[in-house]
């Protein structure tokens, strides 16, 4: 074949074209896997904050419960400066809208000279520090960091599950409940159940928090059992240790809430299994749901009798109770959802300050109004009515798209992850005290970010995204 210099040359053209393709696909991947390891650095550090501040430095608690926030502002940084801010203007255009409302209520309170700027800073912080880092995850996370997320989450409810088995039935003032210090300032009270048990915390100073982890193990271990024996991140007895950890970590935590998380996490694996179109598959998730709730109804009471029993008799006794926030869990629920209406015509029309209600201002002895019970009260308190009911509207909006879009992952992709993290997320962004409880801020956001990242179909990798 005669030598063609032109044909040679387009071809050198283009295989330099190509290595400077892959040069920059390489950077990126170098970027994005550095985001990545900040993001699990934060979501290690929401975990194990309380821990620290227990167990291993109690006089540095207000320190130490702001040890995060230094990393999530360097993840922005680099975010910016790679450009990963990309995904979900919906989400994005929620997030400069409330922050928009809210700046215009701070401007208005430093007007009439009736600001306290600590509560402001703080009450700025919990409502969007960790917002935009939901967008990051979404962006970032592909389904192998997802994976490696929840064999490394599941593995240490291992340990944790030991922990809460022990604070359940340990004094309130013993040293796995309360930590080590000695003052009083610095140590934790856990919550009592009845019976001589009390609710558990597990690495956290608060019994919410403990919450949040469960919710989020029982979501994460579902998802392993729907899937095919050789694709789980988790196989043989190391699945069946975790899934007895699992088990343990919710028949011990004397907490409601978390068999409420539980039924919502079974009611979305059920809708996942209705879109599903393959047949197959959707077996899977039935039978997944069948033997670990068999296994829970079961086993639980076999092993854990004086704990379920406490938390029997505590249900039982709140059900018959008049307190308005003790009358069942489902009235204490419906109540939460309303109480707002009370103070729509009692609260000025700007509101008391943004912070004002928060636990900072009760920790702190600072605020002007008390603290608010929930977090739709919260919002009308300290915004007003005005931009309160905007705000409620807008977490109601988030919640509806985050769920639409997980519906949308199940049918498209055959896959129930994103919907179980849904079930378990899904209401802790619509009425949990995420603008109040440092934890819950973390989970919500956090998680919001994974249930975003799990919307992806499974076999598309990061590099052959549009």
């Amino acid at each position: 074949m005669p030598y063609s210099s032109a044909a040679h040359d387009t071809a050198y053209r283009l295989t330099d074209e190509d290595l400077r393709a892959l040069a920059q696909h390489d950077l990126a991947e170098i970027h994005r896997k550095r985001i990545v390891k900040l993001i699990f650095l934060v979501y290690w550090l929401v975990i194990f904050n309380g821990a620290l501040r227990k167990w291993v430095l109690p006089p540095f608690q207000k320190e130490i419960y702001f040890i995060g926030d230094p990393v999530v502002l360097l993840i922005y940084w680099l975010s910016i400066r790679y450009r990963f801010f990309k995904h979900s203007l919906i989400v994005m255009t929620i997030t400069i809208a409330v922050a928009w409302l809210c700046v215009m209520e701070v401007m208005y309170h430093m007007g009439v000279d009736q600001i306290d700027l600590l509560l402001t800073g703080s009450g700025l912080r919990s409502y969007f520090l960790y917002i935009p880092l939901a967008l990051l995850i979404a962006e970032t996370f592909e389904r192998a960091d997802l994976e490696r997320l929840v064999r490394q989450t599941l593995l240490l409810a291992i340990p944790i599950a030991i922990i809460s088995v022990i604070q359940s039935r340990s004094a309130a003032g013993s040293m796995i409940n309360a930590g080590i210090a000695h003052e009083g300032e610095f140590r934790v009270t856990p919550l009592s159940v009845g019976e001589g048990m009390l609710r558990t915390t597990g690495t956290f100073t608060s019994n919410i928090g403990q919450g949040m982890f469960v919710g989020s193990i029982v979501a994460m271990l579902l998802w392993v059992w729907t899937l095919p024996a050789d694709r789980r991140p988790l196989k043989g007895i190391t699945l069946m240790a975790v899934t007895g950890a699992v088990l343990a970590n919710v028949a011990v935590s004397g907490q409601r809430t978390i068999f409420v998380l539980v039924i919502l996490i079974l009611c979305t694996a059920v809708i996942a299994a209705v879109l599903m179109k393959e047949v197959g598959n959707s077996w899977d998730v039935l039978k997944s749901c069948a033997i670990i709730g068999v296994i829970g109804v079961f086993v639980g009471p076999v092993l854990f009798p004086a704990q379920l029993h406490a938390l029997s008799v505590r249900s039982a006794g709140s059900a018959a109770n008049d307190d308005p926030y003790s009358f069942g869990l489902v009235n204490r629920a419906l109540g939460d959802f309303v109480s707002f209406e009370d103070y729509l015509d009692s609260t000025p029309l700007a509101g008391f300050g943004i912070g004002q209600t928060s636990n900072a201002a009760s920790m702190l002895n600072r605020s002007t109004v008390g603290w608010s019970e929930n977090e739709w009260q919260r919002h009308v308190q300290e915004l007003g009515p005005i931009v309160g009911l905007i705000t409620i509207f807008l977490r109601i909006a988030l919640v509806l798209w985050m769920g639409g879009s997980a519906c949308v992952a199940a049918r498209r992709h055959d896959d129930a992850l994103a919907l179980l993290l849904f079930g378990f997320i899904g209401i802790v962004v619509l009425y949990f005290p995420v603008t109040s409880q440092g934890t819950v801020t973390g989970y919500a956001w956090i998680f919001a970010g994974f249930c975003m990242a799990a919307n992806k179909s499974p076999k598309t990798g990061w590099a052959l995204r549009d």
